[in-house]
This record gives structure tokens, C-alpha cells and sequence, in this order.
């Protein structure tokens, strides 16, 4: 009972996602693992942790993606039919080996085990984002945010795709109610800065903008906000101090700023560097609305292909799941 009551705690932790709840739950889920190696839940919560920690800078990305591998593996060495490690693995080649045909894969054999849990499918309509089926992840993150209306990762999930579709105005309000549901959740002012300057609304970004508390992402939503606000002289000296402070570690930021602001020639060249730098960002390259303007350009398409997420690439990875079926 003790360590069941442990494991509930972390759940409950995990699903706020923010870095100290994210923290704490590591340690809860470390001491259940510790008494019972054997308790699936747990260890499937801890491999989550591990990956979604990555993303939020609780350790280094490449570091809690080996995490994540190696729990992952040893996880599937011992119970082979349990769907969700097959998931963890499909997001491990995804989103760290940038092997998306391999992915798929793991992720079929994930849903002809088991093709119910809410949060592997949440984790597949992800997936269908990044390979480029639009229509399939928002009809699965319709139904995911209808069965389950009060999960903070749903919603930014859900907005993230709405966006990446060319439908901001739809991503505010799942970010506003994500504000309420989990008001540390990671980046959720940059969200709702992006959100509402791709709805022509840059006062209320800017509003955003300022709250955000990523020191990166506030400088990056800034520059932006300030430049559809009407401020060009903050908006310089806003990606200026991004690119001084926090260029080396993000940047994808950089070029994001840059497109927004005009630079095409300069957003290349960050891009580039981000490319060189393995930042993990520059993988969400080709469904990011903020980088449209990119599109007509004639280096748009070799830069998607020497990262495998063409058009014409992603159209040649397999992948059969029909959401509500």
C-alpha cells in the first residue's frame, strides 16, 4: 500500500510536467522501481519522466534520452508484450535518432497490443504531427482531450498541432485552459505568445511574452511580439541578447526569431548552426508555423531533406492507425 500510495503521488506529479514536479516525481518513482523492479506502471511513468525531463531541462536532452533508451530496452527485455514500452521506443527513434521509418514500426506493434491507453495514443498523434498526417493527429487529439478533459500534456499537445495546421486561433483557448490546469507547465507563455502572433493579436502576445519564464524563450517571444507590436528598436535589442546569451544552446530559437522578423538569410544560417549544434529543436522544423515564410525559398526543401522530413521523405514512411477505430 505504502508504495502504491508512492507511485499514485508521482503520477500525479508526472502529469504537471513542469521541472520540480518532474524532479520529485523521479525520486517517487526511483523508490517503487527500488521495491518492486517488476511494478510496469512505474517504470513506464519513469521512462516518461525521463523524456518529457529532456524537454524541459531537468538534465540535458541527449542525457535523458539514454535514460530513457537504456530503461526503455532493459523495460522490453523482460516483458516484450507490454505496449507501452513499444511506444517509449517509437518516441526514442523519433525524437532522438530521428529514425522515423523505425519508429513506425514500434509504434504499429505498440497499437496491435494495445490500442486503448490514452497516453500512447497521445504519443501517437504526436507522431502523425511529426510524419506529416495532419488530419489523423487532430481528430486523435479531439478525442484524446474528450476522454480526458483535465490532462495539462493534452492540451499543450493539442495546441501544438492546431498551430502546425494553420490553426492558431483554435490552439488559444486549449493553451489558456493548459494555463489554468498547470500554470508552471513549460513554455506555456511562449505557446500563447506564438499562438497569438500567427492570429494577428501581437499586444496580447506581448503580454505573454513577458511572462514567459524560460529566459530563451522570453527573449525569443519578445523579439517577435515587439517587431508585430510596432517596436523594431526592442525587438532588436531583444534578438540581439538572444543570440549573445543563448545562441550556442538554442540556436533554433535564433532562426525562429529571425524568420519572424524578416532575416531570411539570417534565419538560414542559424539553422544551419543548430543543424551543427545537434539542438534538438531544429526537429520540430518542418510542422513549425513560425517558419512559413521560409517555405517558397529555394534552400527550404534541401534543408528538410538532409534531415530525412521532406515532403516527398515522410510520404514514404508506413504507418496504418485511423484514429477512433
Amino acid at each position: 500500500p505504502e508504495t502504491y500510495a508512492l507511485y499514485l503521488k508521482a503520477r500525479s506529479l508526472r502529469r504537471q510536467n513542469d521541472k520540480e514536479s518532474l524532479l520529485q516525481a523521479e525520486r517517487l518513482l526511483r523508490q517503487v522501481v527500488d521495491v518492486d523492479p517488476d511494478y510496469l506502471p512505474a517504470l513506464d511513468d519513469l521512462i516518461t519522466v525521463y523524456t518529457n525531463g529532456a524537454y524541459s531541462q531537468v538534465w540535458p536532452y541527449a542525457e535523458g534520452f539514454e535514460l530513457a533508451r537504456e530503461l526503455t530496452q532493459s523495460s522490453l527485455t523482460r516483458f516484450p508484450d507490454f505496449a507501452r514500452f513499444w511506444v517509449h521506443m517509437g518516441w526514442v527513434q523519433a525524437f532522438f535518432d530521428g529514425d522515423y521509418a523505425a519508429a513506425a514500426a514500434s509504434y504499429e506493434r505498440a497499437l496491435r497490443l494495445d490500442d486503448r491507453n490514452l497516453r500512447s495514443l497521445g504519443d501517437t498523434a504526436t507522431f502523425l504531427l511529426y510524419i506529416g498526417r495532419f488530419e489523423a493527429a487532430l481528430k486523435l487529439h479531439e478525442l484524446l482531450l474528450a476522454a480526458d478533459p483535465l490532462h495539462p500534456v493534452s492540451y499543450a499537445n493539442g495546441a501544438i498541432a492546431l498551430m502546425a495546421a494553420d490553426k492558431a486561433e483554435e490552439s488559444i483557448p486549449l493553451l489558456q485552459r493548459l494555463l489554468i490546469l498547470s500554470p508552471g507547465y513549460p513554455y506555456v507563455h511562449s505557446h500563447l505568445a506564438r499562438a497569438l502572433l500567427l492570429s494577428d493579436r501581437p499586444a496580447e502576445a506581448l503580454i505573454h511574452a513577458e511572462q514567459e519564464a524560460d529566459p530563451a524563450y522570453r527573449l525569443t517571444a519578445l523579439a517577435m511580439a515587439q517587431h508585430s507590436a510596432g517596436q523594431p528598436g526592442e525587438s532588436v535589442s531583444s534578438l540581439e541578447q538572444l543570440a549573445a546569451l543563448h545562441g550556442d544552446r538554442s540556436p533554433y530559437l535564433v532562426a525562429t526569431a529571425m524568420v519572424w522578423t524578416g532575416d531570411v538569410d539570417g534565419a538560414f544560417e542559424w539553422l544551419e548552426r543548430a543543424k551543427q549544434a545537434d539542438d534538438f529543436m531544429i526537429g520540430d522544423a518542418h510542422i513549425d508555423p513560425i517558419l512559413d515564410g521560409l517555405h517558397a525559398d529555394r534552400r527550404w526543401i534541401p534543408l528538410l531533406e538532409s534531415m530525412g522530413v521532406s515532403p516527398a521523405q515522410l510520404e514514404q514512411i508506413s504507418f496504418e492507425y485511423v484514429p477512433g477505430q
